[in-house]
């Protein structure tokens, strides 16, 4: 029936769509880092195809490392047109905001949540076109959960009475997989929520001001806490592969885990032998406090300004945002859609965004979407250090800051919507 729908849509798209009798065939050349939507470009690229039959796409994925290895390379070769990006990486410095095509204008943005819109919108430009939404949870085990009757924990101090329960029964407590790195940011992002921005909404701009610091009282804790949840992940857990958590999880090997919404459909794939919850880490003993989750655009894509493709590259964006072509991506992605007209039957992502719009939370911007433009922060870095034992939470804070200070005359303004 799938095959039949998709076959009636390109049908439908090739009867209303006009055909260049240029003779000549543009090849657009894509990028991105989302492998798990494979099944989603082999559907999608002979109906753009068929629609506008003057382009040929070339779409290549790889997993984020690789891609983050290429991505300067494709760029300064100019041998891509659209690409993955994120508003930190890609548009919170001059040099690298100036790569890009502002896309501010085109009509197909209204498709998408405004939030996550506004989240590409630098000095007053839009650059982004979102693929998905992102927040930080923990995915727990019911059946774990119900065997020992632990009920999901709104306190820092009842979170940790699961952990001890946990571990007294020999279960894994959480599952975590650092031997990348950078995964111990979903961590720090968890605890941060609610430790920091609860007690200080406007800390990221007193900041730059001089009227906060990275190794205030509320930081330092979030790196203490860090250190204290390190005392409960797997045996050797710094040099296991984070894309085997979800299996590992997914198997009953753990408990919990500690990670990004992205991770529902790799949950989901692996086939889990029990029913899957979330709920968000609570980093302080104060319930209202922790009435909090962090959101943002989990990525988007981006037209390179020095691409000769500028008018394919926009077609294909409109393409891809018409609802019943995103329906599509989010079907085969298994993340949070970005836009409202996407229709969620994962079980893991239903329970995702049942909690996120529960009324006793409240949403607020993921902190890395918050920093000073130019300024070195390492978190990833002094977080492995902390779990490994090489810094207290103290010196992790300290180093930060001094990070950021020592990166002073590099730092930028920008207008943020």
């Amino acid at each position: 029936m799938k095959k039949l729908l998709l076959g009636c849509l390109g049908v439908l798209l090739f009867a209303c769509s006009p055909v260049s009798n240029s003779g000549t065939v543009t090849t657009l050349r894509i990028f991105d880092y989302s492998p798990d939507a494979a099944a989603f470009w082999v559907e999608i690229i002979p109906l753009f195809e068929l629609e506008y039959p003057d382009i040929e796409i070339v779409h290549e994925s790889v997993t984020p490392d690789v891609f983050f290895q290429l991505k300067s390379a494709k760029i300064a070769g100019q041998s891509v047109d659209i690409i993955s990006g994120q508003p930190q990486d890609d548009l919170f410095t001059k040099a690298n905001r100036d790569l890009f095509l502002p896309l501010s204008g085109e009509d197909f943005l209204a498709n998408f949540y405004p939030d996550l819109v506004q989240q590409g919108v630098v000095d007053g430009e839009i650059y982004l076109v979102p693929t998905s939404m992102e927040t930080v949870l923990v995915f727990y085990n019911k059946e774990i959960f119900a065997e020992h009757d632990l009920s999901i924990p709104r306190t820092w101090s009842e979170f940790l009475s699961c952990l001890e329960v946990l571990e007294a029964a020999g279960h894994i407590p959480i599952l975590f997989g650092g031997q990348q790195q950078w995964p111990v940011a979903m961590h720090i992002i968890a605890l941060e929520t609610a430790i920091v921005r609860s007690a200080n909404p406007d800390f990221y701009s007193q900041v730059r001001m001089g009227e906060s610091a990275h190794n205030d009282p509320e930081w330092v804790e979030v790196f203490e806490k860090l250190s204290v949840l390190k005392d409960y992940y797997q045996q050797f857990s710094l040099g296991q592969d984070y894309d085997q958590i979800p299996s590992l999880f997914a198997s009953g090997t753990g408990a919990m885990i500690i990670d990004g919404s992205w991770q529902a459909g790799a949950i989901t794939k692996a086939q889990p032998i029990f029913d899957v919850g979330v709920f968000a880490l609570p980093g302080t003993d104060d319930v209202d406090a922790n009435g909090v989750v962090s959101t943002k655009m989990g990525n988007g894509f981006m037209v390179l300004k020095d691409s000769p493709n500028h008018e394919a590259a926009l077609k294909f964006l409109e393409f891809f945002s018409r609802p019943e072509i995103y329906q599509l991506y989010a079907n085969a992605t298994g993340r949070l859609p970005s836009q409202r007209s996407a229709e969620i039957t994962d079980s893991v992502l239903l329970e995702i965004l049942r909690t996120i719009n529960d009324e006793k939370y409240r949403q607020v911007m993921v902190w890395e979407n918050l920093v000073i433009p130019g300024a070195r922060y390492d978190f990833d870095a002094l977080g492995i250090a902390v779990v490994s034992g090489d810094l207290s939470g103290i010196e992790a804070a300290n180093r930060m800051q001094q990070n950021i200070l020592d990166t002073k005359d590099d730092w930028e303004e920008i207008e943020l919507p």
